[in-house]
């Protein structure tokens, strides 16, 4: 980019910059952009678009998306869709999102705004169920210069909230992952009921079919042995014609195979064990004893056959099968006598069993619906989780394509969706009396965390930018010096510099302090800033920007001991790292710390010294010393020295870091050579001795 190119951009974001009499008070526009068969879907969608003057930032929320068709399905299959609750030709789903790409432009207000001026590249916005988006469009060198005559000509105007807007073109992309996950089950389940119902209407025509063949040979028949008598030539004709229908029938007879004993018990066994409550009738009870034991006899006839019982003579097999015959009708008529006795009793309760085995039926038919919903519940929420792992590395492949250097992932927030869970504390059931009932299964809506939301601190040429969890940029690469509070659960603030002046936004790009400081910090408890303006000196409040006080550098200096202010931060030209500094007055940083080299703060720093418990810095300042209280923490301060004073201190020797002890000349009193030492009613005590001081 050339310099002129470059002194313009900077010329114009500083314009944006100090904008702010109308910022956040941009216009809304209502959008309705209809879409055709995006994955099948046809339909509309609504949003709102809202138009914010710096940085010409557009922005949408409100989204309403509405189905009007579903080319993916038939007709039938759309009718059992309406009948479950969900009618494609008009239908709003709870939870979607769509794309939507268009044109943001601004009027031309010389021509009556009848003209408009396209931005240069499409903007693109993402909006679903409960969160919108935003965009920067950007516009030629000549729009900018016309934006920026007129604003200078009417109070600094935002031209872009007055004559800005947004023309959507078309709807690129939906997601509706939960609505076709619920089309897919209910369409599942309609095509199991819809086969058996075509396999009992099957079952039905072939027993029709059967009876109406045995009708057909009855009258065949009667109508050949009227014909017998008739002659020889009605008895050609006839076997001609015999011989036709029979020809005819051979196409249509259907071979039955008898069931045996065993499989008709089979059968009849496994329909009661399904259904307990067939066995409340008498006459099935006593059907599925008859069979047991003609089932046992039949297997039994089986095995005698294979062992040679029927090889006997003819008076000793008779004798067998009638043996065999009597003890299955005592069986048949033993189990029919017993059956009656305990009918009386059975049939008080007949009804209340069936009643209970009906309610279990259904209760375990929504068991099962339950556990399928949870299944697609389980992996819809899957889905999401994947899709967004996949959404955040594809930004983060973007940003370093783009050329930029990724210098800091911020948390801003937290996404959250709205999902269900089943509620394990009903859907059981209880005792009443004799019986149990039970509850109605239930799903309890809940949020659940996705992700948190990030923005990006990115790099390019020395020049630094902010861009949105979608990679969007908020500010794109300007500021030649930037820091990044960080504070628990709280939004980031950033100090942003232009040129050789400071100035405080928030993680969304809103201005909190314009960019016109010589130098904005941060207390160390983080509740606290102060802020210097040619002479001026300012303290506020973090969190509401309410000022503490107003200060000139006389003033502000007395009121710090040595003139120096703790702070966390630095302002130079870089990505600036938290750390413990001090401020002076004039403006410069300083480091309490021992590598400074090339840093561009001055280092303060001449011992590491105890007081108390701590550890402390010590340093000289116009000929007086000054130490840290709290040092590292929020709470540090810093104090002066007495005149006279003897500290144990720490420092770097040949033999690594030793401690010692020094005075207020800077006269060492103990040799730097122990490895503790600690203070005594007479002086100190080391690992190698005692040493006694008189002050």
């Amino acid at each position: 980019m050339s310099t002129s190119r470059l002194n313009k951009n900077i010329t114009l974001i500083m314009f944006l910059l100090l904008s702010l009499n109308v910022f956040g008070q941009g216009r809304t526009d209502p959008q309705t952009l209809n879409f055709q068969n995006i994955d099948g879907f046809s339909g509309y969608v609504k949003f709102n678009t809202f138009y914010e003057g710096f940085a010409t930032q557009l922005k949408a929320n409100s989204g309403v998306l509405v189905i009007r068709g579903y080319s993916k399905v038939s007709r039938d299959e759309l009718e059992a869709l309406r009948k479950a609750g969900i009618n494609l030709e008009n239908y709003k789903p709870e939870k979607f999102q769509f794309v939507v790409e268009g044109t943001a432009f601004v009027k031309d207000y010389a021509v009556n705004n009848l003209y408009k001026h396209s931005a240069i590249d499409k903007s693109i916005l993402k909006i679903n169920h409960n969160m919108g988006d935003f965009t920067t469009p950007t516009f030629s060198d000549d729009v900018r210069k016309m934006t920026k005559e007129w604003s200078e000509k009417n109070g600094n105007q935002s031209y872009w909230e007055r004559f800005g807007g947004f023309t959507p073109s078309r709807v690129t992309e939906l997601y509706l992952l939960e609505l076709k996950n619920e089309i897919d089950r209910i369409l599942q389940e309609y095509k199991r009921e819809k086969a058996q119902k075509e396999k009992e209407e099957k079952a039905k025509k072939e027993a029709s079919s059967e009876k109406k063949d045995d009708t057909v040979a009855d009258s065949d028949k009667k109508s050949t042995s009227l014909k017998s008598d008739s002659g020889q030539e009605s008895k050609n004709n006839e076997n001609d014609s015999s011989e036709k229908e029979n020809k005819s029938e051979s196409k249509k007879t259907m071979v039955y195979i008898p069931k045996t004993n065993t499989q008709m018990y089979n059968e009849l066994k496994e329909m009661t064990d399904k259904n307990p409550s067939l066995l409340n009738n008498s006459e099935t009870r006593q059907r599925l004893r008859h069979l047991k034991v003609d089932s046992e006899r039949e297997q039994q006839i089986n095995r005698d056959y294979r062992s040679g019982v029927y090889n006997l003579n003819s008076n000793t097999l008779s004798q067998y099968i009638s043996s065999n015959q009597k003890i299955d009708t005592y069986k048949k008529v033993g189990g029919d006598i017993t059956d009656a006795a305990v009918g009386l009793v059975n049939a008080i309760y007949a009804e209340g069993d069936r009643k209970q085995a009906d309610r279990t039926s259904v209760h375990e038919n929504n068991k099962t619906k339950a556990s399928s919903k949870e299944e697609s519940i389980k992996a819809w929420e899957e889905e999401i989780e994947k899709s967004r792992k996949e959404f955040k590395l594809n930004v983060q492949n973007n940003i370093k394509e783009t050329g930029y250097n990724l210098i800091k992932t911020l948390e801003v927030g937290v996404i959250n969706y709205e999902t269900e869970k089943r509620n394990k504390d009903k859907g059981e059931g209880y005792w009443k009396g004799s019986r149990y009932y039970y509850n109605p299964i239930e799903f309890d809506k809940i949020t659940k965390r996705l992700d948190n939301k990030y923005i990006y601190i990115v790099e390019t040429n020395d020049l630094f930018g902010i861009l949105d969890d979608a990679g969007n940029a908020i500010y794109p690469p300007q500021f030649s010096g930037i820091y990044v509070l960080l504070r628990n659960n709280k939004t980031p603030r950033i100090l942003i510099k232009i040129n050789d002046k400071w100035g405080e936004i928030l993680a969304d790009g809103s201005i909190v302090e314009e960019v016109k400081y010589d130098g904005i910090w941060y207390y160390p408890n983080k509740e606290k800033k102060i802020l210097k303006h040619n002479n001026n000196w300012e303290e506020k409040s973090i969190d509401n920007n309410q000022l503490l006080g107003n200060y000139s550098s006389e003033v502000i200096a007395k009121k710090n001991s040595g003139g120096l202010i703790p702070v966390i931060n630095t302002t130079f030209n870089k990505y600036n790292p938290t750390g413990n500094y001090s401020l002076d007055i004039d403006g410069q940083i300083h480091k309490f710390g021992e590598n400074t080299e090339d840093s561009g703060e001055n280092s303060k720093e001449y011992e590491s010294v105890r007081r108390g418990q701590s550890i402390e810095k010590l340093y000289k300042k116009n000929g007086k010393w000054f130490i840290t209280a709290g040092y590292g923490t929020k709470n540090m301060t810093i104090v002066e020295m007495p005149q006279k004073f003897v500290v144990e201190a720490l420092r770097e020797t040949e033999n690594g870091k030793k401690w010692g002890a020094i005075n207020q000349d800077e006269e060492i009193i103990i040799p730097f050579e122990h490895t503790f030492i600690r203070r005594t009613t007479k002086g100190f005590t080391t690992d190698k001795g005692d040493y006694n001081i008189n002050n």
